[in-house]
């Protein structure tokens, strides 16, 4: 996020302002980990969805981002449609359309993604951040109108997505 109540996403020198407009914002404490989400527009008005999986101390996320991603949303299908070190663009294959999100990738205790774009959105987004897209899955864009992560603290007990990482060791 950036200042002012903005979200923007930036990659290297490049920086794209995706809302100025904070719809309202929650907080779910859960097993290992908190997420925090906010509910945004973009400059068109439309929805968007803002969260960001932090871990507590001493604990790291347990797969990989992409990964991380299918279990939140509980997707098995998914179209990567641009990857680099921090930046993920992924289509997440719902039951009858995609999700269209983006991932910062960059860290161990940390993952935050912003979701809800139509394939047009998605790729002036890709486009104004220099990034070229042409995988994009032209499939029923359905706009969410409420969060579509799926977070069941029970489900998070028996498989967390967060795990201790060795510390320092006491005598």
């Amino acid at each position: 996020m950036g200042t002012d109540n903005e979200l923007v996403l930036k990659n290297s020198s490049q920086a794209y302002t995706i809302s100025k407009t904070f719809l309202g914002t929650e907080y779910l404490a859960l097993f290992n980990l908190d997420v925090q989400r906010i509910r945004v527009t973009d400059s068109f008005s439309k929805p968007l969805f803002y969260e960001k999986v932090m871990t507590h101390n001493d604990y790291e996320l347990k797969y990989p981002s992409l990964e991380t991603l299918q279990k939140i949303f509980n997707v098995s299908r998914f179209n990567v449609v641009y990857k680099s070190s921090s930046l993920l663009f992924v289509q997440l294959e719902k039951e009858k359309h995609y999700i269209n999100l983006i991932a910062e990738t960059s860290s161990m205790s940390e993952l935050s993604y912003v979701y809800g774009f139509s394939n047009r959105e998605f790729y002036e987004v890709a486009s104004a951040m220099k990034i070229v897209v042409d995988r994009l899955q032209v499939k029923n864009f359905q706009r969410a109108n409420v969060f579509e992560s799926h977070w069941m603290q029970k489900e998070l007990i028996l498989d967390p997505l967060a795990e201790s990482h060795a510390g320092w060791g006491g005598f």
